[in-house]
């Protein structure tokens, strides 16, 4: 279930999820789709981030080459 996000909201997401579980309101089942969501958001902030990163990288060695 990949949304396309932005990394922004993905997070914004992960902390209204962090807000809910440390409510402990939660029925033990929401709790633990609401983990299973988290985890996955998180999975997917860091690979936009190590994308970034690499994008970064490359963009900073082309420049290099190219001065």
């Amino acid at each position: 279930m990949a949304e396309n996000l932005s990394i922004e909201a993905q997070l914004e997401k992960l902390t209204k999820i962090l807000e809910a579980l440390e409510n402990d309101e939660l029925p033990l089942e929401e709790s633990l789709q609401k983990f299973e969501e988290g985890i996955r958001l998180t999975k997917e902030c860091q690979a936009l981030l190590e994308a970034s990163e690499k994008k970064i990288s490359q963009l900073l060695s082309k420049e290099q080459i190219e001065s």
